[in-house]
């Protein structure tokens, strides 16, 4: 009896980051009825055929070049291009089109038949440049179902170091999420449990997610865990720690404070009428042996360039920027006192927010 079709093996290429591959490992991870299916959705196409062949020698190392074979039956070679320390070449291989034939795997089109399988709404364009070596989080949109909506993304190396943060940064936003993943293999134990379905922050792997069903590609449905609605809290009241910068202003809350650069060493932080100067030193954002600002100082400076936006390519990739956005908001609550999140949830493409008023003094006419 024939296996049902299956594309679950190639979730595993793609978290492997695999963008070509040969057609014969294509098959030892799809069987012969799914790989149709993930032609005729465009998520593997005809590669070039290889023109080197790998060394069964594991101390020789050498090349094989791919050659014109001498029969029918073996229309190609692959020839050793040399020999090693004096040594004879190695023997020449004989190879059918089949054995050199490759199979390329687009992410661009990957995205694109996620987005249809789910439904989501809103997404920005994704680039065609887009490989499975990207750790960022792509957004694939909305999902609604009834009146609740949330945030669909995809993350292609879930086994990245950064990938938990992401998560937690998730849990504080308001809106819901479900972060896709090619495969449940690295997210160990913990991870599943504490996102499972029902969960404000769900993760769902693509291998068990995405099935052939009718000779096309189809998402599982799952039963999830509705918990029973509860009546909303009544939030705590902010209250500023004393002998801290908010207590001393008079402040509450971030949404309260104005924070002007004044020049590349000191804020002018104020409440009200109340005013105040401080140093990076002063909040905290210098290194311990050499009392040089920081990173997380010349963050705060771009927040208050960009009026309270914060553009965060320059400082390096998201999963490096999330750590540092994290460090600085421990910085910040503690230097003012304040439980309270400075910043409004993370947006997956406009970034971060301040809650605070941010300006700049430095390069304004007139001073």
């Amino acid at each position: 009896m024939t296996a049902p079709p299956s594309v679950r093996g190639y979730f595993a290429l793609v978290e492997r980051g695999v963008s070509r591959v040969l057609r014969s490992e294509l098959a030892g991870q799809v069987n012969d009825d799914g790989h149709p299916v993930l032609r005729a959705a465009g998520l593997t196409r005809p590669g070039h055929a290889l023109t080197t062949w790998h060394c069964d020698h594991t101390q020789r190392r050498c090349g094989r070049e791919v050659v014109a074979g001498a029969s029918d039956a073996a229309p190609y070679a692959a020839v050793c291009e040399g020999s090693y320390d004096g040594e004879d070449p190695c023997a020449a291989v004989e190879l059918t089109a089949a054995e050199l034939a490759q199979e390329t795997i687009a992410i661009d089109d990957l995205v694109r038949v996620v987005r249809a399988l789910y439904r989501t709404d809103g997404a920005p364009p994704v680039p065609s440049s887009l490989s499975a070596s990207c750790a960022e989080p792509l957004l694939l949109g909305t999902e609604r179902t009834g009146d609740a909506v949330r945030d669909v993304l995809l993350v292609l190396r879930p086994g990245d170091a950064t990938f938990p943060l992401f998560l937690a940064a998730r849990e504080r936003a308001s809106r819901g999420a479900l972060v896709l993943v090619p495969t449940a293999a690295r997210l160990g134990v913990e991870l599943p449990v504490r996102y499972a379905p029902g969960a404000h922050v769900e993760i769902e792997a693509l291998e068990d997610a995405v099935a052939v069903r009718d000779g096309k590609l189809a998402r599982v449905t799952k039963l999830r865990l509705v918990p029973p609605e509860q009546p909303p809290k009544e939030p705590a009241p902010a209250v500023a720690r004393p002998g801290k910068l908010a207590a001393a202003l008079g402040a509450s809350s971030f949404t309260e404070i104005r924070i002007t650069v004044v020049d590349g060493h000191t804020l002018r932080i104020g409440c009200g009428k109340k005013a105040v100067r401080r140093t990076y030193v002063d909040l905290g954002l210098h290194a311990g042996n050499t009392r040089e600002p920081t990173k997380l100082w010349a963050i705060l400076l771009a927040v208050c360039e960009g009026h309270g936006e914060f553009r965060w390519r320059q400082f390096g990739p998201m999963g490096t920027v999330s750590t540092s956005m994290t460090r600085l908001r421990a910085k910040l609550c503690a230097a003012f006192g304040l439980d309270e999140d400075p910043f409004f949830e993370h947006h997956a493409v406009k970034g971060w927010k301040a809650k605070f008023f941010a300006s700049s003094e430095i390069g304004a006419e007139g001073t």
